[in-house]
């Protein structure tokens, strides 16, 4: 399999080919054989994606259709240099090219920044959800901020929902069926109201069956159950002026995540012992945990064609996002460890562009952004039925905010107000050569307040509090210590561009990635409360790519190669503090006496050195084939110092690859289209491999490292002549490959939780 493997990657880093590009279905067999243009908005105004000096893949309709990509996680796996770890929904690590956050306290956000119908969503409870009703998504890796309203450092994820039609009556309804009872169902209508008036109404609903056992409860985990909607009002209120309402929601309502213990030494042991088995997934959560999340979002976009040629568009945006989840922090029986979580976001954005053609070879692109977002997060460990009591024995939170539960916990309540303007051209020096770049200018300003709680001494078990172990504030309330801070960046942009031919373009780029500088969550006391800023982030990243069509526009060909050097690097760690002796290898070892705690730091800098590849080529007429690669080869120097128990009066510094940046990751697709004859319509066959090496998760503990995967997927289609409908048999995860699609540190170990194992059914879409 590793021969196999080496040698996909090899024929991918020559090949590179992307099953995310659109290529046409038209009627006329003759347009069938071409790859046609495919429009982007990566630079904020319509463009050819072959036309844009940037590393962008756009993923079409038709692909998210047709392989079911419904999460971030079915996203990633066919995007070089994304990669997600799904852990609950209101915890979501994004990772592009290496740069990730894996913070979810108040006062911090991601790297990758998440923007649905250009409204930004930056914290990790709020910008993974489902994808449905979508027109295409688009993926920008590398730092971005000259052109779009809030700054991304690692890349941004664009997703554009379908517009209203002004035009006509159409709809679309899928019905999904599959083993462990999926059901899924979704649909849309739209259509005018008046000549100058249009709605859409779209619904998303999907139920799953978990795939986990918990023995000890006979309980299925990690299930799926959530629905959403979206309404759209499109008005016309001039010739030039477009205005469109957007209001929707989405709610989850799951079971836990089913938390697995590595196979390590130390108390973790007990998990195969007790009945728990990553093969057979069987897990051993001591109670069954809940993940709950619901959002409101609602949104004004307005664009109005000047007189003079140029563009106003102004988005107005509101939304909030309540998620509440507990789970079982260990996954064994004898430590019944529950984590109860409550997350409340609610968020304000303004952004304005104007963009303009000022001659034939200069345009320019004008914006401001601002940002009011309030967050209130609590987090209380609690130790629940501990060492086989046979009872649920939590205790009331009191007035205080105090337990005898053993453990603590701690809240956060945090406002960030961020404004910046921005400013992008283009100048076409001639038909050959030309330039863009930007500048943008950024304020962040932060206030938090900390509280938090320790148990002291639980009078039945004897523990002392963990994790927070000094009362400090009132968690009830959200009144605790306060702290503030404020950031100015600015961050320009520029790129020299070649079109070497009418079907060939090569850049050279470099850009300045910024993250603002924020609030570490958990801080464990007072004093702690105090010193939990963190700097911003930064990064200079220099690229240089090729896009290109070729063979009468029957293949195209994206590469790209860059160098990151990343500074500052915000970085969250849960796990025992650690303790210096000089007769360990490293200088240090673990304290046994220590549990965990968080600490999030400016953990030290970074160079990133890396290469992807997109392909896409037509041979012959009805077969595509498809496949991605990129390369990763990250270092980064990390200061171990405050990890440890008792300052050891000096650095440790270590080199560790970046958390969560494989080294190789790669995807291969065919797609193959052909005539049933004797008016039986078209059948399709479409497969899909997808491979990522394993990456690390922690960068102090060298054990903790999230699995290679190799995915097999595979469907057919029948397409019959002259209907509205089409039936799909479809399969993933073919090999049926057991894998931990999220690692994480916790007391004495690690801890994971599996990908999906094989599923398949069927579906049937009807189109009118």
């Amino acid at each position: 399999m590793k021969k196999l493997l080496s040698s996909c990657a090899m024929l991918a880093g020559l090949a590179l080919i992307s099953p995310d590009i659109a290529f046409a279905q038209e009627e006329d067999e003759s347009s069938r054989r071409t790859l046609q243009p495919v429009i982007v908005t990566a630079e904020r105004t319509e463009n050819e994606l072959q036309k844009v000096p940037i590393a962008v893949t756009a993923v079409s309709a038709e692909t998210i259709e047709r392989a079911d990509i419904s999460n971030p996680l079915d996203l990633s796996s066919r995007i070089p240099g994304f990669s997600f770890s799904p852990f609950n929904a209101g915890q979501a690590i994004f990772s592009l090219r290496g740069i990730s956050s894996n913070d979810d306290g108040a006062g911090t956000e991601n790297s990758v920044a998440v923007f649905l119908d250009d409204v930004y969503f930056g914290r990790v409870s709020n910008a993974a959800f489902d994808f449905f009703d979508v027109e295409r998504i688009e993926v920008l890796r590398g730092p971005q901020g000259t052109q779009f309203g809030r700054n991304a450092i690692g890349g941004a994820i664009n997703i554009a929902s379908k517009k209203p039609n002004l035009e006509e009556f159409e709809g679309r309804v899928r019905v999904n069926l599959g083993d462990y009872r999926q059901r899924n169902f979704g649909a849309y209508v739209t259509g005018p109201i008046m000549d100058n008036l249009a709605f859409k109404t779209s619904v998303n609903v999907r139920k799953r069956d978990g795939y986990v056992t918990n023995i000890l409860t006979g309980n299925d985990l990690k299930d799926q159950n959530s629905i959403s909607a979206r309404g759209q009002l499109l008005w016309m209120a001039t010739p030039d002026t477009e205005v469109t309402f957007t209001a929707s929601t989405q709610e989850e309502d799951t079971s836990d995540i089913a938390r697995m213990p590595l196979p390590t030494a130390g108390v973790y042991r007990f998990f195969e012992g007790a009945g728990g088995s990553k093969e057979d997934m069987i897990s051993v959560n001591p109670q069954d945990g809940f993940s709950k999340r619901i959002s409101e979002i609602y949104s004004l976009k307005a664009q109005h064609e000047l007189s003079n040629g140029g563009e106003f568009t102004s988005v107005t945006a509101y939304y909030k996002t309540k998620a509440d989840w507990e789970m079982d922090s260990v996954g064994i029986p004898q430590a019944n460890l529950i984590d109860d979580i409550v997350d409340r976001t609610k968020a304000f954005t303004q952004e304005f562009r104007y963009a303009q053609d000022l001659t034939e070879d200069i345009d320019v692109l004008f914006g401001v952004f601002y940002l009011r977002e309030e967050t209130d997060r609590a987090e209380f460990f609690r130790f629940v039925n501990f060492f086989g009591s046979g009872v649920d024995d939590r205790l009331a939170i009191t007035p205080a905010g105090d337990t005898q539960d053993g453990v603590g916990g701690y809240r956060q309540v945090n406002t960030t107000n961020s404004i910046a303007g921005f400013v992008h051209g283009n100048w076409s020096i001639n038909e050959q050569f030309s330039i863009s770049g930007g500048l943008r200018i950024t304020h962040d300003s932060k206030e938090i307040s900390s509280s938090g709680f320790a148990s002291g001494t639980d009078p039945t078990t004897g523990l002392p509090g963990t994790i927070i172990n000094e009362n400090f504030g009132n968690v009830n309330t959200g009144d605790g210590i306060d702290d503030d801070a404020s950031f100015t960046d600015v961050s320009p942009k520029i790129s020299l561009n070649w079109q070497a031919t009418e079907d060939v373009l090569m850049y050279a780029s470099y850009s300045k990635g910024y993250k603002a500088g924020g609030f570490g969550a958990a801080p464990p006391n007072a004093a702690k409360a105090l010193e939990i800023q963190i700097d911003p982030e930064e990064a200079n990243s220099f690229e240089v790519g090729l896009k290109g069509q070729f063979f009468d526009d029957t293949m195209r060909l994206n590469l790209a190669g860059f160098y990151l050097d990343y500074s500052g690097l915000q970085l969250q760690r849960f796990g025992p503090s650690l303790i210096a002796d000089a007769s360990a290898p490293d200088g240090f070892t673990v304290d046994p006496a220590s549990f965990g705690f968080f600490s999030t730091i400016n953990a030290g800098d970074a160079e990133v050195l890396g290469f992807e590849g997109e392909l896409t080529w037509i041979p012959v007429e009805g077969l595509t084939l498809s496949a991605t690669y990129a390369f990763l080869d990250t270092e980064s120097e990390i200061n171990f110092r405050d990890f440890f128990t008792v300052d050891p009066g000096e650095d440790f510094l270590f080199t560790q690859p970046l958390n969560r940046a494989p080294e190789h990751k790669t995807s291969l697709s065919v797609v193959y289209e052909h005539s049933l004859g004797d008016g039986m319509g078209d059948l399709q066959w479409s497969a899909d491999y997808r491979y990522s090496a394993s990456k690390r998760a922690d960068f102090v503990n060298d054990d903790t490292i999230e699995d290679e995967y190799n995915l097999f997927d595979a469907n057919i289609t029948w397409i019959p002549e002259n209907q509205n409908w089409q039936f799909q048999i479809w399969g993933k995860n073919l090999t049926d490959d057991r894998y931990y699609s999220h690692v994480y540190v916790i007391g004495p170990g690690q801890i994971g939780t599996l990908g999906e194992p094989r599923t398949y059914g069927a579906s049937i879409t009807w189109s009118f």
